[in-house]
């Protein structure tokens, strides 16, 4: 038998025959790994048994879940991890044809990067002075009320004389002037994620009356600090505690209003050492407000009022009591 190029003649019980070679079909794909949901192109690497005698000219692709596709080079998207079924079918010039199937791993991508760390937001200071206007030698009580949008307030420090030192910390400070005239007092704060911010605020300390002059009253000295410490809930805040600091003696009333609260009113006086109304302690839903009252019969008092919310911390209201009321008025 003698063959010339791609044909053989061949002897069968019916006369000669003439038998051509088949292509050989075979593809590529990338990226590798197959990642679940990413875009795969697949590309025939296919060959013709013989150039250019018989060259391929049909590239038909049937890939599973995206159906029949025609040309060399095809894009498909990659389907939920598993196996992934793809067949190539090539024909030549000819009519001659090959095929190849492979199967190919598809992985679920990986789980997505941890979102960034939010901002740290700076904390808002704010402070109350009382007296307001106060005495030489008379004692001023400062109060930080700052808040912080996305934390909690960590350190409070004073700079009492104007010089730039913060010689003293806490919520809480107190001072007493000896001269008379306009006295700046800076209040810094620093939140848990380590920012700053100060706010100031100029006292006028004046002179006391001379003797024999009636005088309008004064206020009580010290003067009270109402402070409420919790944590918000889903319903409204979980109070830790409920404090009042007031001069010995001094009766403190605590009123309770709306759906929820626990008592309606406690009445105590205050003693040497800082007063904790524990029966409002515990969870507090929004709506309810409390009013304490802390009075005098010849001094200014303190009022302070807390309505609770839902979502935001407690809404305060700071004022003064007249002598034998329990009206808030502006303070001195």
């Amino acid at each position: 038998m003698c063959c010339l190029l791609l044909t053989c003649a061949v002897l069968s019980p019916l006369g000669v025959g003439v038998s051509f070679a088949h292509p050989t079909a075979d593809f590529d794909w990338a990226p590798k790994p197959v990642v679940a949901g990413e875009m795969v192109t697949f590309t025939s690497t296919s060959t013709p048994f013989h150039e250019p005698f018989a060259p391929i000219t049909i590239t038909q692709w049937t890939i599973e879940g995206a159906g029949t596709l025609m040309g060399s080079n095809v894009s498909v998207r990659a389907p939920a991890p598993g196996s992934w079924r793809v067949e190539l079918n090539v024909w030549d010039a000819i009519g001659e044809d090959g095929e190849e199937t492979k199967t190919i791993d598809v992985v679920a991508p990986p789980p997505p990067p941890p979102p960034p760390p939010p901002v740290n937001q700076p904390p808002k200071p704010a402070m109350a002075v009382l007296p307001t206007s106060p005495l030489v030698g008379e004692e001023v009580t400062f109060v930080s009320y700052s808040e912080d949008p996305d934390g909690r307030i960590s350190e409070h420090a004073w700079d009492m004389d104007g010089d730039g030192a913060f010689d003293e910390s806490g919520a809480v400070a107190t001072r007493r002037f000896s001269t008379a005239g306009p006295k700046r007092v800076t209040l810094r704060v620093k939140d848990d994620g380590g920012a700053f911010a100060t706010v100031s605020r100029t006292v006028v300390v004046v002179q006391p009356a001379p003797a024999g002059t009636s005088a309008a009253p004064r206020l009580l000295s010290p003067f009270p600090v109402v402070r409420l410490v919790g944590s918000l809930v889903s319903e409204g805040v979980m109070v830790r505690m409920l404090a009042v600091r007031a001069p010995t003696g001094a009766p403190v009333l605590v009123r309770c209003s709306g759906k929820g609260c626990p008592v309606k009113r406690v009445k105590k006086k205050a003693g040497k050492v800082r007063l904790r109304v524990k029966a409002f302690e515990g969870e507090l839903p929004a709506g309810v407000v409390l009013e304490v009252f802390v009075r005098s019969s010849d001094r200014i008092g303190k009022y302070t009022r807390f309505k609770i919310r839902r979502n935001r911390i407690p809404q305060r209201t700071d004022g003064c009591l007249r002598p034998g009321t329990v009206r808030r008025t502006a303070c001195p």
